[in-house]
């Protein structure tokens, strides 16, 4: 089907005035003639030298059979043309063969084209493309006819013409090698549309926001032949009456917005609208209608003013209100959604649906985890509803609201959602920390050997597992005594996961109690660690070791397996434990992070494993047990406790001394970066000086305690001085009962830090002093654990003091008023003086006498006359 549209109307022409006077039938004719030359024109105003026809806009239903065919006509009278073909008649019966067809840029090969005479061809494409397209009429001239100098300016002004009348030509076309040798002009052209009857819509959609306004939106498809879409709806048992789009948005923008202040209104009482979409374009019409479900795409707004009306320690009560919803009634379902502060996944929210018509039941698609209740409150102004269930007490929880109508189905008819933050009350731990047989250690008092410290760890609970204010783990054992009374013992220290008891009996085993506690009270079960007695106590596996593979973290863990000759065999179970645990370098001792562990059979000695995050901060130990596997109570299990992976630190490096005096020297040096340090660092201090006799005789005096514990130990404080941070103190013991050599223990444990003693009672001034440092953890047992020693010399000051030397009168009248002076510095100046003492009291002191002593060493005499000082 071909639709032509004439947009120009008859070219008006110059009549010329003849100077003489023809026949009657010459005249008519030549009239004829000219008139008919005249209609060649592609438009008003145009000086065009030939037209199109159809003129105008074509319009092509795509794929219908009708071909698109365009005829252009030269007009061989135009100026033009008589001016280029006026000295050669035989090019005017070629003229028709110089016409060209553009498509838009792109010129149509000539197989589409047919001469039809002498002045007019045809473009004939049986099948166009679906497409818009402008098809152009150009006439081709020849460069080198001389002719075409002179016609420049009227092909000019046909081009400028053309513009005007928004008509494109094209001055030059070098589409091919044939048109490198011609200049074309334009004669005409169309705008050819080739498209579709009014198509089918998509993505139609109306939505009520809130249920006080409606938007419909759809999707116009592509057609080349422009089309247009009104909407128009009707209501249920009313008149037959239409109702169009208050503005031409409908047209314009595929949209139309309808609300209570336009015209017409929104009608928010009906649950169904009759929609019809009208297309129209120049091929014809076409009516889409649709049953439109009001009510069930009603989006509402999000809950408000939402408060928190109660809470307990697994539930809160919320309060919120809506807006225009509230009066909305075909019912609504609430999703309730919450997550707590310890949820690690960002979209693990549980879900609650509720519904306001106790009658209905609630129902969800959600992919999370959903509880259906039944209804919530409502009274005349909110909702409110009890979500019961949470998980954790004392915990912070995100409560998110959404609302939609019942009728509703899809997920993307939720509100905004409305949200609180509320926690939950307090309440007592969840449960007491985890325990194992073998999660312990102990080490023998090496000033009583009947006593012990023994320390217990266990694996502590989850943070929200706390339940509230002011947590803290407990631990204790309980005594009966002689006469029945029972007696609750605490520990001596305790930490994030162990628990310290000072100087147990070794004879005794003992039942450890462990629970966790906070402000609201204590968790109602406990964990239990049984100690047995000294000569119980399995024996420890030997040489355990780790090996570290690679830095991802995978470890090899070896040890000697245990003797099972050694081991109780009669209805015994025996194991390993593995231990691993995360270190807290602030504290003292060993363990105080996140321990877990493994059991492991007997026969195994060697075990890998791998820890991802963090693995220079993990430490392993092992331990051996034994247990009756018919007897759930503990009298029957036994254990070796806790043996720590091998640990010989490196030697102590940076010693100094940096102060001394004629009988001390202060110490200071520090320890190297140590990847697994101990829970508790031992120095040993050894020095000699060059007086002394014995070469392998190291020693160093006994410094007297500031304080004297109950333990029996000397204990001296001193300062640690970080290099990085601020002073701090440090504690150093040293048993009473050592002679040989001193172990000073301390508990400060950072990389950086300087540690400082005073060695005192040193016996010789003006000497030269070799000092060794050791140091070695305070788990480790015997001689080879110790590091290599950090070494230095120095000399003491000589002495500051007054020598005195008593002697009696008859002494001093003996030796005839001489006296032998020892022990003095070399090449060292002293001044001497006598006093006498007698019961009256002190004399003046004499004459002072200055003496110096030989470079080599030695002694002197002094000699006084005596009678005149006993006269």
């Amino acid at each position: 089907m071909v639709h032509r549209q004439n947009k120009f109307g008859t070219f008006k022409h110059k009549l010329f005035t003849l100077g003489q006077q023809w026949i009657d039938g010459l005249l008519i004719i030549l009239i004829l003639v000219e008139f008919s030359n005249a209609s060649i024109t592609c438009g008003p105003g145009v000086y065009s030298p030939g037209s199109t026809s159809p003129s105008g806009d074509i319009t092509i239903e795509y794929n219908s059979g009708t071909p698109l065919e365009i005829t252009c006509v030269l007009n061989p009278n135009h100026d033009l043309l008589q001016k280029v073909f006026s000295d050669n008649a035989a090019d005017d019966n070629l003229l028709s063969h110089r016409i060209r067809f553009y498509r838009n840029d792109e010129r149509v090969p000539e197989q589409y084209v047919s001469i039809i005479n002498s002045t007019a061809a045809q473009l004939r494409v049986l099948n166009p493309p679906a497409s818009f397209d402008i098809y152009k009429c150009m006439v081709c001239l020849d460069k080198n006819n001389h002719f075409v100098q002179r016609s420049k300016s009227s092909g000019t002004s046909i081009i400028n013409a053309l513009k005007k009348y928004l008509v494109n030509t094209v001055e030059s076309h070098l589409s091919d090698s044939h048109d490198l040798h011609d200049d074309c002009i334009g004669v005409c052209l169309n705008n050819v549309f080739v498209g579709y009857k009014p198509i089918n819509i998509t993505s139609f959609s109306c939505i009520s926001n809130n249920w006080e306004s409606l938007t419909c939106n759809w999707t116009k498809p592509e057609n080349p032949i422009k089309t247009s879409y009104k909407i128009y709806f009707r209501l249920p048992g009313r008149s037959r009456s239409i109702m169009t789009c208050p503005t031409d948005s409908d047209v314009r923008n595929n949209t139309c917005y309808w609300d209570l202040s336009t015209t017409p209104l929104y009608r928010q009482s009906y649950e169904y609208y009759y929609i019809t979409i009208a297309g129209q374009n120049s091929l014809g019409k076409m009516l889409i209608p649709f049953r439109f479900h009001h009510y069930a795409n009603i989006i509402p707004a999000e809950p408000t003013k939402i408060v928190v009306v109660d809470q307990t320690e697994s539930s809160v009560k919320l309060l919120w209100s809506l807006g225009t919803m509230y009066f909305y009634s075909y019912g609504l379902i609430f999703k309730i959604q919450y997550k707590s502060q310890w949820d690690s996944d960002p979209e693990g929210w549980n879900s609650i649906c509720v519904s306001d018509n106790c009658k209905q039941k609630s129902a969800s698609n959600q992919n999370t985890s959903v509880q259906v209740m039944n209804c919530l409150e409502k009274d005349a102004n909110h909702y409110s509803f009890d979500v019961i269930d949470l998980e954790y007490s004392f915990t912070r929880y995100e409560f998110c609201i959404y609302v939609r109508t019942a009728l509703a189905s899809e997920d993307d008819k939720w509100s905004a959602p409305g949200c609180i933050i509320a926690n939950t009350k307090a309440s007592i731990p969840k449960r007491p920390p985890r325990t194992d047989i073998g999660s312990f250690e102990y080490v023998i008092s090496s000033s009583d050997k009947s006593k012990r410290d023994i320390v217990i760890y266990w694996q502590t609970i989850e943070d929200y597992e706390k339940g509230g204010e002011s947590f803290e783990y407990i631990a204790y054992y309980i005594q009966t005594t002689a006469d029945q009374q029972i007696t609750t013992y605490r520990s001596n220290e305790i930490g994030k996961s162990y628990a310290k008891f000072n100087l147990l009996s070794t004879s005794i085993g003992y039942e450890f109690i462990v629970i966790s506690y906070n402000n609201e009270g204590s968790s109602t079960e406990c964990s239990r660690v049984y100690v047995p007695s000294e000569s119980d106590t399995l024996h420890k596996p030997e040489s355990f070791k780790k090996k570290v593979y690679d830095e991802q973290g995978i470890f090899e863990l070896s040890w000697k397996g245990a003797d099972s000759q050694k081991l109780s065999t009669q209805n015994q179970q025996h194991f390993y434990t593995l231990f691993w645990c995360e270190k807290d370098l602030i504290n003292p001792l060993q363990c105080n992070g996140y321990m877990n562990w493994i059991h492991l059979a007997i026969s195994v000695s060697r075990y890998n494993t791998t820890i991802f995050n963090n693995m220079e901060k993990y430490i392993f130990a092992i331990s051996v047990n034994s247990k009756n596997p018919i007897s759930n109570g503990i009298d029957k299990a036994s254990s070796s406790g806790m043996v720590w992976e091998s640990f010989i630190p490196a030697s102590p490096i940076n010693i100094t001394v940096v102060d001394k005096t004629e009988s001390s020297a202060m110490l200071r040096w520090s320890v190297g970066p140590m990847t697994n340090f101990p829970r508790e660092l031992i120095y040993k201090i050894e020095y000699k000086s060059q007086w002394d006799s014995n070469p392998e005789d190291w020693h160093v005096s006994v410094k007297k305690s500031m304080n004297e514990n109950k333990n029996g130990m000397m204990v001296t404080i001193f300062f640690l001085q970080s290099v990085i941070t601020s002073d701090v103190m440090c504690i150093m013991s040293l048993p009473s009962n050592q002679t040989n050599s001193a172990l000073y223990s301390t508990t400060c444990k950072e990389n950086d830090y300087y540690y400082y003693f005073n060695v005192t009672d040193l016996k010789y001034p003006s000497a030269h002093y070799d000092f060794r440092i050791y140091v070695r953890s305070s788990l480790a047992r015997g001689e080879d654990k110790w590091s290599p020693p950090g070494n230095i010399t120095m000399k003491t000051k000589p002495s500051r003091f007054m020598f005195s030397k008593t002697i009696s009168r008859k002494a001093a009248q003996k030796e005839g008023g001489f006296i032998l002076i020892t022990n003095l510095e070399p090449n060292t100046t002293y001044i001497v003086s006598i006093t006498i003492n007698t019961n009256d009291g002190k004399s003046i002191h004499s004459d002072p006498l200055q003496i110096t002593t030989l470079v080599l060493g030695g002694s002197w005499y002094l000699k006084q006359e005596y009678p005149k000082f006993i006269q």
